[in-house]
C-alpha cells in the first residue's frame, strides 16, 4: 500500500503544474470555480494518523469479507458506524470517536478551507453532515474486493433522491441539494492511484439515470470539459452538489487510494431529504 509519508518531489511538481493549468483555464472559463483545489488543509502528521486509523479498519473488513457471506447491503459495525461494500466505504464515525471527529473538523476549519466554504455560502452559519461523511478506498481493477465498484457518474446533490419514481425520464425531478462536498486525498492520487474525474460544465439540475450513462456523458461533453486532478496527501477538491463526477481509474494504475469526504450545508437550510441526518455545527 502507498505510504502517504513518502510523497515525492515529482508529485509536488505535477500538482503545481495542475494548479497553474487550472488557474490559467479559470481566467478563460470562470465556470471552473464550481470545482476548486485547496492545498494543505491537513497537517502531514494528521494525514498519517487518519490513514493509519482507516487502514486498520479496512484490514479488519477485508479479513471479515474473506469468510463472510457476501451482501451488497451496508453493514452495521460494532461499536458504531457503517461499511458499504459496493463502494469500499467506512463512515467517519466507524473510524473516529466523537472527540477525534471534533478535532478533525477544528483543524480543517482553522485553515484555508473555511474561507473557501464560507465564501460559497456567503458567510452563513454552517454544519457538516455526520451521516454523509466517509472514508473511501479505491483499488486498481486487478485488486477489486468482492462487490467493489468504482463510483460512476453522479451528483452529490442527488443524495436521498428517489429516482425510481422517475424511471424512464431523462431528467431527475427535484432540487439539487445546496451543499459543498470536500473531497480530501489521504495519499497521492490521480496518476498511480485512482483519483477523481469532474465535469467542468455548469448543470444546475439533477440528471436522471439515462443522462448519467458513460456513453451519454461522453457524447454530450467534449474532452476539454473533464478535469482529472493529480493530488498529493492533504489536498482537497471542493465542489457544489450539481457537479458531475466519478472515480478516475485506469488499468495502468498500481496503487490503492484512500480519501475522506465531508459535506457542508447552511445550518438554517437543512434539506428535507436529509432532515433525519446528524449534523455538527461549525
Amino acid at each position: 500500500m502507498f505510504d502517504s509519508r513518502n510523497a515525492g518531489k515529482n508529485d509536488t511538481a505535477t500538482a503545481s503544474f495542475e494548479l497553474d493549468r487550472r488557474i490559467a483555464i479559470q481566467k478563460i472559463m470562470p465556470v471552473l470555480a464550481l470545482a476548486t483545489k485547496v492545498h494543505s488543509i491537513l497537517k502531514p502528521e494528521s494525514v498519517i494518523d487518519l490513514v493509519d486509523r482507516a487502514e486498520s479498519h479496512f484490514r479488519e473488513i477485508s479479513e471479515f469479507q474473506s469468510t463472510a457471506v457476501q451482501s451488497v447491503q451496508p453493514r452495521k459495525l460494532s461499536p458504531r458506524g457503517w461499511f458499504v461494500p459496493t463502494a469500499s466505504s467506512l463512515s467517519l464515525d466507524a473510524v473516529l470517536d466523537d472527540q477525534q471527529i471534533k478535532s478533525l473538523i477544528a483543524e480543517l476549519m482553522a485553515g484555508p478551507l473555511r474561507q473557501q466554504i464560507s465564501s460559497h455560502f456567503h458567510g452563513a452559519g454552517l454544519v457538516v453532515n455526520l451521516d454523509q461523511a466517509w472514508f473511501r478506498r479505491q483499488y486498481v481493477p486487478a485488486d477489486y474486493p468482492p462487490l467493489h465498484s468504482p463510483h460512476q457518474w453522479h451528483q452529490d446533490g442527488a443524495l436521498n433522491f428517489d429516482f425510481q419514481n422517475f424511471a424512464g425520464k431523462d431528467s431527475g425531478q427535484g432540487e439539487v441539494l445546496q451543499m459543498l462536498t470536500c473531497w480530501i486525498a489521504l495519499n497521492s492520487c490521480g496518476k498511480q492511484a485512482p483519483g477523481l474525474e469532474l465535469l467542468i460544465e455548469p448543470i444546475s439540475r439533477l440528471l436522471g439515470p439515462a443522462e448519467l450513462k458513460p456513453e451519454t456523458v461522453r457524447s454530450k461533453y467534449p474532452p476539454a470539459s473533464y478535469w482529472r486532478p493529480q493530488m498529493v496527501a492533504g489536498e482537497a477538491i471542493i465542489f457544489p452538489g450539481d457537479t458531475l463526477h466519478r472515480t478516475y481509474v485506469t488499468p495502468s494504475m498500481n496503487q490503492v487510494r484512500t480519501s475522506l469526504e465531508l459535506r457542508f450545508f447552511r445550518a438554517a437550510a437543512i434539506p428535507g431529504r436529509l432532515s433525519c441526518d446528524r449534523y455538527i455545527k461549525l
